[in-house]
């Protein structure tokens, strides 16, 4: 039956939305502390350079790495969410939804 295949879509389409939703505020919620450890660490490591604490330098840049990779992931995520929903948009249009 067509109103049920309607249906069906429009269900996909609001479960697909609320997807790209929750992704949008996670990756933001995640991205704001990620981006503050980034630069503390940073700072720590120019402190510790001045300071003669060389010593501290692999454990800050280990900091670095990890929270660079962390960002990375997020990117990809928000970008595979973007291509998603340019598909899905596409869909829509083929099917006049």
């Amino acid at each position: 039956d067509i109103t049920e295949q309607v249906r069906a879509i429009e269900a996909e389409k609001q479960l697909n939305e609320q997807k790209s939703q929750f992704i949008r505020i996670t990756s933001h919620e995640l991205r704001t502390p990620l981006t503050i450890i980034y630069s503390n660490a940073e700072m720590l490591e120019l402190i510790c350079e001045q300071n003669g604490k060389e010593g501290t330098h692999s454990h800050i840049s280990r900091i670095l790495k990890e929270v660079t990779s962390m960002i990375d992931i997020l990117n990809e995520l928000m970008l595979v969410s973007r291509i998603e929903k340019d598909i899905f948009k596409k869909m829509n249009l083929y099917l006049c939804i």
